[in-house]
């Protein structure tokens, strides 16, 4: 069985261990030379911390999120009530969006959702909205903290979309090459083979985007 076949069972079966099968595919993309699939697997694997969002993978950039404000009144109260983004200024609306630089394993070990806290600063500056009543207040009451609420659904589709990808690259590796990753086996250096690893590459991680058909002749740059 090769590390084609490994990785193909783990992501088509029911259990989480896609960490297991990322790793068989990070072991075909360095025998095959392919810079594009080992660095996924690497992100993936070790997370996407000190990248720039922008360079996030769709699947994990930019998800709507919810925002729920804890406020404290007299007594030792405590309220907590839900923010609604178009409510608050510009500056503040893109925390109301979370992306997921998290390990897989990370991700997968958060079977019941998360919770994310704004910074400081930026929760300092909602209380000073909310004292000059330029946002929704609780009368009375200061606020203590602000959150994102990270769901079960939505960590669940990350870690889909992630599988998802992982598997589609696979099988069209093991068509394409069936004795990728091998000993002996293809790589990029090899005539036609690059335009062709670069394209699933493409098409897998990047959701359809940016690509081009098949072929010896077709040429790509993958950043």
């Amino acid at each position: 069985m090769t590390f084609l076949d490994d990785a193909v069972d783990v992501l088509a079966g029911n259990a989480d261990d896609t960490s297991s099968a990322l790793r068989k595919l990070l072991v075909v993309g360095t025998m095959m030379k392919s810079e594009p699939i080992t660095e996924w697997c690497k992100k993936e694997l070790i997370g996407y911390g000190d990248d720039d969002v922008d360079s996030y993978p769709p699947y994990r950039r930019d998800l709507p999120a919810l925002v729920v404000v804890r406020w404290t009144g007299y007594g030792g109260s405590i309220y907590d009530h839900p923010l609604e983004r178009n409510l608050v200024p510009d500056e503040l609306r893109r925390m109301f969006s979370y992306s997921y630089h998290e390990p897989i394993a990370e991700l997968e070990a958060l079977p019941d959702g998360g919770e994310r806290y704004w910074p400081l600063r930026l929760v300092q500056y909602l209380r000073t909205l909310a004292d000059e009543r330029k946002v929704p207040l609780v009368e009375d009451c200061r606020i203590y903290s602000v959150k994102q609420i990270l769901t079960t659904t939505q960590i669940s589709g990350v870690i889909g979309a992630i599988r998802n990808r992982a598997l589609m690259m696979a099988l069209e590796l093991r068509q394409a090459f069936p004795t990728a990753g091998e000993p002996g086996g293809p790589t990029v250096q090899d005539e036609g083979v690059r335009p062709i690893v670069n394209n699933i590459y493409t098409t897998t991680v990047l959701g359809g985007t940016n690509t081009l058909a098949m072929g010896e002749n077709n040429t790509q740059t993958v950043n």
